[in-house]
C-alpha cells in the first residue's frame, strides 16, 4: 500500500513542479490518461500520446497545454480476463516495460507510468482509476 501512495505522490509532484516552472497561472492545462493492459507496451502507445498532445496544443482554442501523459497499466485480473490468460505479462513486468519504453523514446519529462491500478486488491473500474487516483 505505501509504495502505491509514494509512487502516485512522486508522479503528481513531478507534474506540479513542471507546472510551476513552465506555465503561468492563466494557462489552461490538461493531463492525458491512457489506460490499458500494455501487454506489451508498444511504440504506438507512446506515439499516440505524442500525436494527441500535438493535436490538442495546435487545434484547441483558447490555447491548452498538455503538460503530462500518464500510462496506467490495468490490473492483472482484468488483463488476464480479457485475454483468457493467454500471452499475458504480469503487472510488475508491464510497469517496467512501460518505463523502459518511455526512457527509450526520451519522453520521461512528460510521460509517466502510474502503477495504482495494478496494485489494487480488486480490479478497479475505469471511473475508479480516474476518480480515486487523479
Amino acid at each position: 500500500m505505501s509504495s502505491e501512495i509514494k509512487f502516485s505522490i512522486n508522479c503528481i509532484n513531478s507534474i506540479i513542479t513542471k507546472i510551476k516552472e513552465n506555465y503561468s497561472t492563466q494557462s489552461q492545462l490538461i493531463i492525458l490518461l491512457l489506460t490499458g493492459s500494455f501487454s506489451p507496451i508498444r511504440r504506438d502507445h507512446i506515439e499516440l500520446c505524442k500525436l494527441v498532445k500535438n493535436w490538442i496544443e495546435m487545434n484547441i482554442e483558447p490555447k491548452v497545454n498538455c503538460i503530462a501523459s500518464i500510462l496506467s497499466p490495468s490490473h492483472d485480473r482484468w488483463t488476464f480476463s480479457q485475454r483468457e490468460g493467454k500471452n499475458c505479462l504480469a503487472a510488475e513486468l508491464r510497469i517496467k516495460l512501460c518505463k523502459l519504453a518511455i526512457d527509450e523514446a526520451q519522453v520521461s519529462d512528460w510521460i509517466f507510468v502510474d502503477s495504482w491500478d495494478c496494485e489494487q486488491v480488486f480490479a478497479p473500474t475505469q471511473a475508479q482509476v480516474i476518480q480515486l487516483q487523479y
